[in-house]
């Protein structure tokens, strides 16, 4: 029993789904895929081929720039617990990007109204500044699963 266990477990876990982060408010294909998400890897445009590159690899807590975990390739930013910081580590000496707070992405290090709302996630939808209203332009469309702190990672990268 534990065997047939295995074997069905086994293929399920090679299966990794892509994550599309479309251009606009959409998922139609008039909304240009800008990166794809192949496990850890970002990639530029819609796919997962060698013509595809590897802009960042997610390696644990660390972004990385390129394809690899290796110490030849940099390490961009730290995520901290709901704090994403510059560079390597979670020292005081790591500015701190974004602040998480629930569905909206802030401005360096905390939750307070000082701290201004960059973005804000509205479903799949990332639009700018604080708010889900038809005001706050929507930038990417997710198609796929990404945790916030990952798509505020890639937020400070890309744009």
């Amino acid at each position: 029993m534990k065997y047939l266990f295995l074997l069905i477990l086994m293929p399920l876990m090679s299966i990794h789904s892509q994550t599309k982060i479309h251009l606009g408010d959409g998922i139609y294909s008039s909304n240009k895929v800008a990166y794809t998400i192949d496990g850890n890897k970002v990639r530029l445009g819609n796919g997962t081929n060698s013509s595809n590159k590897v802009l960042y690899t997610f390696d644990e807590d660390k972004v990385r720039l390129g394809d690899g975990n290796y110490s030849s390739n940099k390490v961009l930013l730290t995520i901290d617990g709901n704090k994403i910081r510059q560079g390597n580590g979670t020292y005081s000496s790591n500015k701190v990007i974004f602040t998480i707070d629930g569905n909206k992405i802030r401005q360096g290090d905390g939750n307070y109204s000082s701290n201004k709302v960059l973005y804000t996630i509205d479903g799949i939808k990332i639009r700018q500044g604080d708010g889900t209203y038809s005001s706050n332009k929507v930038l990417f469309t997710i198609d796929g699963g990404l945790s916030i702190t990952k798509i505020a990672s890639l937020l400070y990268l890309i744009l």
